[in-house]
């Protein structure tokens, strides 16, 4: 059986894609297969419609990769694999291939079965969950749509403190279950450099209570799901001065840092609370553009928060007197304090807008990068008064803005 023939796809802009779907189902019943044109916005529109050719033997179950199968077997037009729509190198014109749970992919005699598939008693490779089919050479995947974080050794994760055990604390980081940090993973106050006394874990909840919300590295994953943290790092530890934003785990992407700032231009409020902030302060300047820090957690949390200037060399040359005694460290008086900073009014503001420019990048399924949500942003303040829903249309400009600006 041939695989689902590609459409020819309007031209649409940057927020469309075209996704395959294939009428024919187990049995192998020859039948026409129609390419759809998906809008974000989950309209779908047919584009064309052809009939299935057939290049193999009839009696081969319908394959979601008959083309590639029957490119490997010497059948039919030959296929490049670099031109292959459903290779990870996706630089074509954005075609997908969405795999449902059941459905035969390819025979495990030409692929090597990924996360997200199975191999079935008759040798084919069938898909076990719902989401975008990846081919790796030879290896095939499906990442679901949607499924909680799947935590990595090294990965940087915001979580909040569930409860509190005998020498470690239950923190909550959007996956299976909840992370471990223990209490000798921790920086004490002042950076001391010790081993953890009794005394340390009859005060724990001066270092981190319920509901505190924690920037952490995962440090070690067991074979059982459980999941070590650690916070042995000047930039880990509570957070303070902000507000979080989840989002699909998937969306975040991989940078070299996740700990960025932004300068973004204040947004133009409904009300006049430029003119609040001048009589609170008549030096300031209103227009003057906002700097925010964001940390984007592999684990679908992103912290939004006011900017504080962090020098790590300075950091490590301070020494200061902290709970623990004296030592170096990156704020002796603030790493486990709740008290937050004062926040102006044109601060707050672009905490709020950042926040939904986040909540429209993943409700589109745009991947979430520092450089994303700057070009959001500056769009969004240029349509959008702050105040109230964000239209559809003005959403759909936001996203094609974006995309274009990260391509």
């Amino acid at each position: 059986m041939s695989a689902a023939t590609q459409g020819t796809s309007t031209n649409a802009g940057p927020a469309a894609f075209t996704v395959l779907t294939s009428r024919k189902r187990r049995q192998g019943s020859a039948g026409p297969s129609t390419s759809y044109h998906v809008h974000h916005s989950g309209a779908r529109h047919p584009c064309s419609s052809s009939s299935a050719s057939s290049s193999s033997s009839s009696t081969k179950p319908g394959y979601a990769l008959d083309a590639l199968s029957a490119a490997h077997l010497g059948h039919g037009d030959a296929m490049d694999m670099d031109d292959d729509p459903t290779s990870a190198d996706d630089g074509g014109d954005g075609a997908t291939t969405i795999a449902v749970p059941g459905e035969p992919l390819a025979s495990s005699s030409l692929f090597m079965r990924g996360h997200g598939t199975t191999l079935s008693s008759t040798g084919t490779i069938t898909s076990t969950v719902a989401g975008t089919l990846v081919l790796t050479n030879k290896l095939l995947s499906i990442p679901p749509i949607r499924s909680r974080y799947i935590p990595e050794i090294g990965d940087l994760v915001i979580g909040q403190v569930t409860s509190l055990s005998p020498k470690r604390w239950k923190v909550d980081i959007h996956s299976r279950s909840d992370a471990s940090l223990q209490l000798s993973s921790i920086n004490l106050p002042g950076g001391v450099q010790r081993r953890k006394l009794e005394s340390d874990e009859l005060q724990m909840r001066n270092f981190f209570k319920e509901d505190d919300w924690v920037v952490a590295e995962v440090q070690s994953v067991f074979h059982d799901g459980t999941v070590g943290l650690h916070t042995r790092s000047l930039r880990y530890g509570k957070l303070r001065n902000g507000t979080v934003q989840k989002v699909e785990a998937g969306r975040v992407k991989r940078l070299k840092s996740h700990f960025c700032d932004v300068t973004l231009a204040p947004p133009r409020a409904g009300h006049d609370e430029a003119a609040l902030d001048r009589d609170r302060d008549p030096g300031r300047d209103a227009a003057k553009p906002v700097k925010l820090d964001l940390i984007l957690g592999l684990n679908g949390y992103i912290w939004i928060a006011k900017h504080v200037p962090f020098s790590l060399s300075k950091a490590e040359g301070t020494e200061g007197q902290g709970m623990a005694g004296t030592g170096t460290g990156r704020d002796v008086d603030a790493v486990y304090t709740d008290d937050n900073e004062e926040i102006d009014t044109a601060t707050r503001a672009a905490i709020s807008t950042a926040r939904k420019v986040i909540a429209i990048l993943d409700a589109w399924c745009v991947p979430i990068s520092d450089v994303a949500v700057e070009r959001a942003y500056e769009t969004l303040v240029e349509l959008h008064r702050g105040e109230g829903d964000v239209e559809p249309e003005v959403q759909r400009i936001v996203v094609e803005s974006t995309l274009e600006a990260v391509a």
